[in-house]
């Protein structure tokens, strides 16, 4: 009989800053594992702890990938390498239940956003970051969204600096930490406009505060603000009604079922900044730029479900908020489920189409709910002649109804 090796699996957290801000706890691990499995990034900043001659490196980024690659695997020390400390990784949950059933070791480590942020004087728990030297940018919808952002600098900086100052923020209160973690390290806290004219190098951190914060606001975005294909976008006057009309509180999980491009997901988020919004998308474009509006925006408890409902509901948690749009044929059995789950759910329908909008009604009343039904449309002015003129634009049919409250008990 042969006997089966435990095999011992830790997650490793390399951190921003490389060398400079690793533990030695991690340092010392590196050195005994044969199997690294990361993304290639890990593998440049892990490779001077390591005797390369007694290790097999393997790129992998998501948890199913590297939960096969652990199980299929001849090696007993295996080493998950994430790009920052795992305590401020967003991939960590999954990665954690993915590969669960091996009990992983997690090493916490000093990520170069959570030092800048204590040299700062403020928990980087409270920001959100964004990463210039991985390509991430927009920083000025993220200001609006958020009132704290983190920025680890890369090329793009000035045009980002530039853009915020354009944008309004001038005069936003703004630490720069350069050289950090060095014997070069320098500190400086100001206002925006003082760091503009200053050289910012690659490796320094911007921490980014604005006095009020917008979140639960949901104006604060521009359709101009989202990534898109040129389709997948609600118009900013019709989302803000929807978002009025679904009422999240700050720990509510919501469903919303054709997310498109991930607009009304992102800042359905900044109103459930406590709960949950599952973004429910059939089209792997949008569902593709829905990831990245979120990480954009900063929109970290938005979960991305690619397929149809309601087979893609499947055993999600029960809603307290069910956004539908487009009205599909499936209307009723989603009404049905979101009931079934949570007796209190409220509903929230958007579409362009009077018979969808007016099946969906009868449906709504069939199950002697108290229906709210709004035509809204859009009318935009543009420059005619030597005035302006009012552009029509479709019209947008808004249903809502909870379904704990009926006629007559209201």
């Amino acid at each position: 009989m042969v006997k089966r090796v435990r095999k011992q699996v830790w997650i490793i957290g390399m951190g921003f800053g490389g060398r400079r801000l690793m533990t030695r706890q991690e340092a010392a691990a590196l050195k005994y594992v044969q199997l690294f499995i990361g993304k290639k990034r890990s593998f440049e900043l892990a490779k001077e702890y390591i005797d390369s001659g007694h290790a097999r490196w393997a790129e992998a980024g998501k948890p199913a990938q590297i939960r096969r690659m652990i199980a299929e695997a001849p090696e007993e020390r295996i080493a998950i390498l994430l790009n920052e400390d795992p305590a401020c990784s967003g991939e960590l949950t999954a990665l954690m239940h993915a590969v669960g059933e091996f009990r992983p070791y997690v090493f916490p480590g000093v990520s170069l956003v959570s030092y800048a942020a204590s040299r700062a004087g403020i928990s980087a728990s409270d920001a959100v970051t964004a990463d210039l030297a991985a390509g991430q940018g927009g920083l000025v919808p993220l200001c609006r969204r958020h009132r704290k952002v983190i920025v680890k600098c890369g090329p793009g900086i000035r045009k980002e600096i530039s853009a915020l100052m354009a944008a309004g923020f001038r005069d936003m209160k703004v630490c720069l930490l350069m050289h950090p973690a060095s014997e070069e390290e320098e500190l400086f806290t100001g206002r925006l406009y003082e760091v503009a004219s200053r050289e910012i190098e690659n490796d320094s951190v911007l921490l980014l505060i604005r006095p009020n914060a917008l979140a639960g606001s949901s104006s604060a975005l521009k359709d101009s603000d989202y990534l898109n294909a040129g389709r997948g976008v609600t118009p900013e006057d019709v989302r803000a009604v929807v978002l009025h009309k679904m009422a999240a509180a700050p720990e509510d999980t919501i469903y919303i079922i054709g997310a498109g491009c991930g607009d009304t997901a992102v800042e359905a988020a900044a109103m459930a900044e406590r709960g949950s919004v599952y973004a429910i998308e059939k089209d792997a474009e949008l569902a593709g730029y829905i990831r990245k509006n979120c990480e954009r925006h900063g929109a970290r408890n938005v979960r991305v479900i690619e397929g149809e409902a309601p087979g893609a509901l499947g055993h999600l948690p029960p809603a307290d908020v069910v956004l539908i749009t487009g009205t599909p044929e499936s209307v009723v059995d989603l009404i049905q489920i979101a009931m079934s789950r949570n007796p209190d759910v409220r509903i929230v329908i958007q579409t362009e189409s009077i018979e969808k909008a007016s099946a969906a009604a009868a449906q709504i009343e069939a199950k002697k709910l108290d229906l709210d039904f709004i035509q809204l449309a859009v009318m935009r002015g543009e420059k005619h002649g030597g005035g302006h003129a009012l552009k029509s634009g479709n019209a947008y049919f808004i249903l809502s109804a909870r379904a704990g409250k009926t006629e007559g008990n209201g």
